[in-house]
């Protein structure tokens, strides 16, 4: 074990007696593959087009609409930003009543308004908060498509 110095740094100089970083600490070596990645992304980059990426979203965006979870979880987290709940696992599992006489959760309640608008189910209709984030998220896809 390094023993500390008279100034209170390791014999090697890079960390103080307490273990945290001295001062003037080069640091360490960095990714070493970071150049590569950054190289990749810049090709990858040329090669998509804007065209290409507006095809890609409304993909995605035929996909959530027909009730792909996954695809309605990336472009909700896309557009929207992180929900502050858990993984899909999550809302999977909020799609069912907990009992009788309760109303589903949120989540189900997306999904239901999506299968009535494909004329799958009857559907109730959602709580304010949700029908303004619903409204909002058919903006940004029309935004997106012109």
């Amino acid at each position: 074990m390094n023993e500390p110095t008279p100034h209170g740094t390791t014999p090697n100089g890079l960390h103080t007696s307490g273990g945290k970083f001295a001062a003037g600490n080069p640091g360490g070596p960095g990714n070493p593959h970071g150049g590569q990645v950054a190289r990749l992304r810049a090709v990858m980059l040329e090669a998509v087009s804007e065209d290409d990426m507006r095809a890609v979203v409304l993909k995605l965006v035929e996909m959530a609409k027909g009730g792909d979870l996954k695809a309605i979880d990336l472009l909700l987290n896309r557009t929207l930003g992180k929900a502050d709940s858990g993984p899909l696992v999550a809302v999977q599992m909020n799609q069912q009543a907990s009992g009788p006489g309760e109303s589903p959760g949120r989540a189900a309640g997306i999904l239901a308004r999506l299968r009535a608008e494909r004329g799958e189910a009857p559907v109730e209709p959602l709580s304010p908060d949700l029908e303004e984030r619903r409204a909002e998220i058919l903006k940004r896809i029309e935004a997106m498509r012109s």
